[in-house]
């Protein structure tokens, strides 16, 4: 199953890229307190808002230091969506277009993508 891809350049697709927000992949993480026993460690952060938080905490459990990664729960058609996008950017990427590119080139090409892939 093919998904349609607007021309670039279209009015209707910069109109609708517009409504979205830019994500910035690299924020600047927050300095951290040093803690002087690991067992009181508890930090949260955001690093992609709204998509993506770190846990920093200490498991009494396991007696070890966890770094957790933390998504927000999708419902059943929010899972459904990135399934189609997912699926979507993996049958659009030009691999072509993605060798030999610095990395901000490459994530601006992936951004547009997905922008494409979202406004569709």
């Amino acid at each position: 199953m093919g998904i349609k891809i607007p021309m670039f350049g279209s009015k209707k697709t910069e109109e609708k890229e517009r409504q979205y927000p830019v994500i910035n992949i690299n924020p600047e993480i927050p300095p951290l307190p040093r803690y002087s026993d690991k067992t009181k460690i508890d930090v949260r952060y955001v690093v992609i808002s709204p998509f993506v938080s770190i846990h920093i905490y200490w498991d009494e459990e396991k007696s070890e230091l966890l770094y957790n990664i933390e998504e927000p729960i999708l419902t059943e058609p929010e899972k459904k969506s990135l399934e189609q996008i997912s699926l979507g950017m993996t049958e659009m990427i030009n691999l072509g277009m993605v060798e030999n590119k610095d990395q901000e080139s490459l994530l601006k090409y992936l951004d547009q993508m997905a922008r494409i892939l979202i406004s569709e």
